[in-house]
């Protein structure tokens, strides 16, 4: 080798191991990104006195005191299960 191929060797290999012993030295610094809000959709336990079944009255004879009978069993039906509706929606968590 002459004088100039052995300096620009050891120029290079001089380079190499700056580059080689600079990459451990170095630190990535990961920024967080923004903050994002997800929805949850929370389900409530129902008690289960909520979750009967509402029952349907028919009409089973051809009478006036029948009908009027059937409408009014129905009528109180129709007014406990929307009571139980109000009890359900007082249940849900405030804010939704």
């Amino acid at each position: 080798m002459s004088r100039a191929t052995k300096a620009e060797f050891l120029l290079l290999s001089a380079f190499a191991f700056a580059a080689v012993s600079g990459c451990g030295a170095t630190k990535i610094i990961k920024t967080p990104g923004p903050v994002q809000k997800v929805e949850v959709t929370k389900y409530v336990p129902l008690p289960k006195e909520h979750l009967q079944k509402c029952p349907i009255e028919y009409i089973k004879e051809r009478s006036v005191s029948e009908a009027v009978r059937v409408l009014n069993a129905n009528t109180a039906y129709l007014e406990k299960c929307a009571q139980q509706i109000i009890e359900i929606n007082k249940l849900q968590p405030k804010g939704e």
